[in-house]
């Protein structure tokens, strides 16, 4: 075979090191052949190929018997592609990957190696699979999880480590996408967030949601999710870490916070529910002194204690709002009555020197949203800006609030911008005022919470805060909710109506509520059975069974709770028509009781008119 053709010159101008081998000997060997080595062309052609590798391959054959093999194949099947260990010139060993191919010309044998240096890429590929198995162990035994969710919202990925928090595989989790969550509502809460991050590509996306694990026991996740493209296919990378232990401690912090928020209110609260009182009272003297004169007057006096009472029970509601143990109870909220509630309750707090202005819009403001909580980020903020004007050594100063609604990231909000004159915080204060515990207020019992649970509670409520600040002169807080633009459907009252009458036994431990709901029963045509504890009312219902069409229950009475009653009548009969009653409307047992059976709640203190409205909807059902 004449080599000294056209495929010589290719030879000898390619990059790659090419080596002929005739005959079992070293025949051609190409300029980069004899650099990748460390030959001249004469000391090549003078070895056997065989010295070309190490005595041994990987795995562990002889180099020479090896070198036999792979070229029988070459030989046998045209080509042959494999990797090798070969040996330079001063010892070093390196690892190449070969092209083998064979030409059989005049009987005798052509093998063409095309030999590569690929010891970089075994090193990269070292190292890279170091880095992945250290990858894979940190995700397989940190505390949180991973995992992709695509488009449909079905999991694609989830590591291993979701069995050490969940007792769930990774298998199962694929598998049971959206079955593992404790309730729709928590599926709800991811379905709207995911939405979102899809449409709008959001990157670390922060919610929280409830789950049960195998065991049966609640967790509440902190989900962090992003939006993420991969090669033209939407996804969504989120990590999931197990926050309950300080969700728990978050709430006793919480609840120690609002005993705090009480303080700061109670002298102002006690104070207007004394103002009410004495309404009440003086009225009631009035009333006895002046009522063989004039109807009219008698009249006026009536209506201004029925005025004085329920302006007394708005303000022990503010006051049990702010108080009360709060579970997330989201509802249809109009910001605007929020806003002037708790301008109310402040403007009777606040020293009369501090000027409250309130502008909201002209139109209702509606979020989707938890009352008491909302209540609760609003006061802090309001009383933050409060302490900062009586920190600047004077008791004259101004709040001023003011509503509007805005556009950002193609969502829209209701903006409520609260300023200030007082204080103000430095500069290097402001990246500090979100973190737990942090405080500028002397007080050492301040937790330094507020503004900690204010952006907690708003991100909750898929808001967020922003602040602006100048030393000495004054705050700017800008807060940020969600509009909830879907539509309630509104039911009429229903009006106060004579019925048929009808047999209704009241359960409560308070003679004067039993006398007087008696009275009003009466007036509208009803018998009435009347107990005055859980046990006797038990034994009434029995005697009664027959004619008694509803029960009207108190919740919190001594030795039998209205709950305890309430599952007692139901094993009598399980059909028993129960309106619960309490003047304490956040109780887990009321709520209970309403899952379970009863039909109606009613709030103490309560109007005629909203009394017979609930009684006549229940008898009519």
């Amino acid at each position: 075979m004449d080599v000294d053709n056209i495929y010589l010159d290719f030879f000898r101008k390619t990059s790659n090191a090419v080596l002929i081998v005739k005959n079992d000997s070293v025949y051609y060997a190409n300029p980069p052949l004899l650099e990748l080595f460390e030959y001249t062309d004469d000391e090549i052609r003078a070895l056997h190929p065989s010295d070309l590798s190490p005595l041994r391959q990987e795995n562990g054959r002889y180099s020479i018997v090896e070198s036999d093999r792979m070229i029988s194949i070459a030989i046998n099947e045209g080509n042959n592609i494999f990797e090798w260990k070969h040996k330079k010139k001063d010892g070093t060993i390196f690892r190449t990957e070969i092209i083998l191919t064979s030409i059989v010309e005049d009987g005798d044998i052509y093998i063409f190696a095309f030999i590569k240096d690929i010891s970089k890429r075994k090193i990269y590929q070292k190292e890279l699979k170091m880095i992945l198995d250290e990858q894979n162990f940190l995700i397989s035994n940190i505390a949180d999880f991973i995992y992709k969710i695509n488009k449909k919202g079905d999991i694609t990925y989830v590591s291993k480590s979701v069995i050490n928090l969940t007792g769930y595989t990774s298998e199962n989790w694929k598998k049971n996408s959206n079955s593992y969550l404790t309730d729709a509502k928590s599926n709800e809460v991811i379905k709207y967030n995911r939405k979102k991050i899809l449409k709008n590509k959001i990157k670390n996306k922060k919610f929280n949601i409830e789950i049960l694990n195998k065991n049966g026991n609640k967790l509440i996740l902190e989900l962090v999710e992003s939006y993420y493209n991969n090669n033209s296919k939407e996804e969504i990378i989120g990590v999931a870490k197990d926050i309950t232990e300080r969700y728990q401690n978050e709430m006793i912090l919480l609840k120690s916070q609002k005993m705090e928020l009480i303080s700061s209110l109670s002298s102002g609260l006690v104070h207007e529910i004394n103002n009410s009182l004495s309404i009440i009272l003086g009225n009631t003297e009035l009333l006895n002194k002046k009522l063989i004169k004039e109807k009219e007057l008698v009249m006026e006096n009536i209506s201004n204690i029925k005025t004085a009472t329920q302006k007394a029970n708005e303000t022990l509601n503010h006051l049990l709002t702010i108080s009360n143990k709060q579970t997330n109870s989201f509802k249809k909220i109009d910001l605007n009555e929020l806003i002037m509630d708790v301008f109310s309750i402040l403007r009777n707090s606040f020293v009369k020197s501090v000027d409250l202005n309130l502008r909201i819009i002209e139109q209702e403001a509606i979020v989707n949203g938890d009352l008491s909580q909302l209540q609760h980020m609003l006061l802090n903020i309001l009383i933050n800006s409060y302490q900062a004007i009586l920190n600047k050594g004077s008791f004259h100063g101004s709040i001023n609030l003011e509503m509007s609604k805005t556009q950002k990231e193609n969502t829209n909000y209701w903006k409520i911008e609260i300023t200030d004159n007082g204080v103000g915080i430095p500069p290097n204060i402001i990246p500090l005022i979100f973190d737990s515990f942090f405080s500028t207020k002397e007080n050492s019992n301040d937790l330094g919470l507020g503004l900690t649970s204010s952006k907690n509670i708003l991100e909750t409520h898929n808001g967020f805060l922003e602040v602006e600040s100048e030393e000495n002169k004054g705050t700017t807080v800008k807060i940020f909710i969600p509009v909830d633009n879907s539509i309630v459907q509104e039911q009429g009252e229903t009006k106060e109506e004579h019925t048929e009458n009808k047999t209704i036994l009241i359960v409560d431990d308070e003679p004067l509520v039993l006398t007087t709901a008696k009275a009003i029963l009466e007036e509208f045509g009803h018998t009435v059975l009347a107990s005055l504890s859980g046990d006797e009312g038990i034994y009434l219902y029995k005697k009664n069974i027959n004619d008694i069409a509803l029960v009207i229950l108190d919740m919190d009475m001594p030795n039998k709770s209205g709950k305890d009653v309430f599952y007692d009548l139901k094993k009598i009969n399980n059909d028993v028509k129960v309106i619960i009653s309490s003047g304490y409307e956040n109780d887990e047992r009321i709520r209970d009781v309403l899952k379970n059976g009863a039909k109606e709640f009613i709030a103490k203190p309560y109007g005629i008119s909203s009394f017979i409205s609930k009684i006549n909807n229940v008898l009519a059902n």
